[in-house]
């Protein structure tokens, strides 16, 4: 009788579902406006702006995985302007009181327009000029971000932040010696939550 009621109570523990909530699920638009460069300062500045959304995936009490995507456009004077489209995965680190910093990797791509006549340089004889304007590029991008979570300390489900990515595009120009050139991003922006906290 002691065995069997034992065994009852050990099904009941197990088909009894868990009463743990499970972590706050959200999603985050944002935008962020700033400037970007060729190289590792942003001068001289050019604009660039872009709009997107995360959502968090893991959660810990101080901690959060997030995953984003993003679109936007920049505009480099006398060179080039065009669109991008990004994926990023940030690690976030948001302190009790509200101020966090955070981590991210992004890959992504571009799309790019020359202005005026691009030429090529030919082995033999003058530079001709080139077929097309449009260059599309690959860009991979490590960056680290400041800001403040206001939802910590008031009912506002709103982040404010800075923002700044050193990115590789790759191949910089078709044709050009340089197969590969590092970009500079400052950006600003703000964020508005969806749903659970972080």
């Amino acid at each position: 009788m002691i065995l069997m009621t034992l065994q009852l109570s050990t099904f009941m523990a197990l088909a009894t579902p868990s009463a743990q909530k499970p972590p706050p699920r959200h999603v985050s638009m944002f935008a962020e406006v700033g400037v970007q460069a060729l190289g590792f300062q942003p001068l001289p500045a050019n604009p660039n702006f872009s709009i997107g959304a995360e959502t968090l995936v893991v959660t810990r009490p101080i901690y959060g995985l997030h995953v984003g995507g993003s679109a936007g456009g920049f505009w480099q004077v006398h060179f080039l302007r065009g669109a991008h489209l990004e994926a990023s995965l940030s690690n976030r680190w948001t302190a009790p009181f509200g101020l966090y910093g955070a981590i991210d990797f992004s890959l992504g791509a571009q799309l790019g327009v020359v202005p005026g006549t691009n030429y090529r340089a030919e082995k033999s004889g003058p530079p001709t000029a080139a077929r097309s304007n449009v260059h599309a590029g690959a860009r991979l991008g490590l960056g680290a971000e400041l800001g403040v979570d206001l939802s910590r300390i008031t009912r506002v489900p709103l982040r404010v932040f800075m923002h700044y990515r050193q990115l590789a595009i790759t191949p910089f120009m078709p044709g050009n010696d340089l197969p590969a050139m590092g970009l500079s991003v400052w950006t600003g922006g703000v964020a508005y939550r969806f749903g659970g906290r972080r």
